[in-house]
């Protein structure tokens, strides 16, 4: 006989079919939520990059018809935390504060030079001009001062040209990763800082100085000077103190209220630096003027009435920082000054 033993199915797809169901519905919320989840914190992730990308864009903008219209001191939003991304915000809106400084810089120095040079340009080309209309009727002397006026002011021009494009050299150099400065080493155009022996380079310069100065000159002296090699450019240092010994003479009058007027140098080595000093006896530099005296074209009042183009102490503000030097100045009215260089030992 046959034993037949049955039993329904139905109970089993039933159980399969509400597997299949949630393996499908648990799947799909997985990737829904695995989507939703990586979107957010992709978003969460980009978004300080995206912030950086929209002012980046905002400070570069322009017009149709190419005019710069952004503004450098907008800056990226901070993301809270400090995470990696807000270290790079931080970065970011740093660099964009150096921009702005060094940007505004730029546009008063153009702003100084073009006053700067328009002033001799004017005095020329109105002497001339006078000239050329009215040579035959003006006497031979007064023909003789505007022309000396003319050429005087072609002196200034071309000293201030000279002094703007040392400026230029001098920062350049400064920032020796910069294009300009990796195309002046290949050319050897660029200073190249070496072995100066600063005591000789010094003694040298003043025996040549004294050599220009007449009676009415203040004294110049030499103070304590011992054996010192520092890190530069023997002609950049000839400058410097050309440009220190110039300023001290200029504003230290001969005699004055029972003074002899004195500019003494000295040199020395302090630890790890090689200092070189110019103090003087002269009228010295206003509290309120003295943090300014190493920008450029700055002249404090009392420096208006001498010739000069407010240049000299940035070029050697410039010349010092581009062999990792510094400069400083110390000063009391009436009493004078000391402009005090150190640079690295050799």
């Amino acid at each position: 006989g046959t034993l037949l033993v049955a039993k329904s199915l139905n109970e089993v797809d039933a159980t399969l079919l509400l597997l299949r169901t949630l393996l499908l519905v648990t799947g799909l919320a997985t990737v829904v939520g695995t989507l939703l989840g990586g979107w957010a914190i992709a978003a969460r992730v980009l978004y300080p990059l995206a912030e950086m990308a929209k002012t980046a864009r905002s400070i570069t903008a322009t017009t149709a018809h190419g005019t710069r219209i952004g503004n450098l001191s907008q800056r990226a939003r901070r993301p809270g935390g400090r995470d990696e991304m807000a270290q790079v915000v931080d970065t970011f809106n740093e660099m964009l504060t150096d921009l702005e400084r060094a940007t505004q810089a730029q546009r008063r120095f153009v702003g100084d030079a073009s006053h700067e040079l328009r002033a001799p340009l004017t005095t020329i080309q109105g002497n001339l001009a006078f000239l050329q209309h009215r040579v035959d009727e003006l006497p031979r002397e007064e023909v003789r001062i505007m022309l000396a006026d003319a050429h005087a002011e072609t002196l200034r021009l071309a000293q201030l040209v000279e002094e703007l494009l040392l400026l230029a050299r001098a920062d350049a150099s400064i920032d020796q990763s910069s294009a300009m400065s990796e195309k002046e080493f290949s050319t050897g155009n660029a200073l190249r800082p070496q072995p100066v022996e600063l005591d000789h380079t010094v003694l040298q310069l003043v025996r040549q100085f004294r050599g220009r100065l007449s009676i009415e000159d203040a004294k110049l002296e030499v103070g304590h000077v011992e054996p010192v090699r520092v890190q530069g450019d023997e002609e950049s240092i000839r400058r410097i103190l050309l440009i220190l010994l110039d300023n001290a003479l200029k504003y230290t009058p001969m005699n004055e209220a029972d003074r002899i007027g004195r500019v003494v140098v000295s040199v020395e080595r302090r630890e790890q630096e090689g200092v070189l000093q110019v103090r003087d006896t002269g009228i010295g530099i206003d509290p309120d003027d003295l943090p300014h005296i190493f920008d450029r074209f700055y002249r404090a009042d009392r420096a208006r009435s001498r010739q000069g183009t407010g240049l000299g102490l940035s070029i050697a503000r410039a010349l010092v920082e581009q062999f990792g030097g510094r400069i400083t100045a110390e000063s009391t009215p009436g009493q004078g000054s000391a402009f005090t260089v150190w640079l690295p030992l050799a």
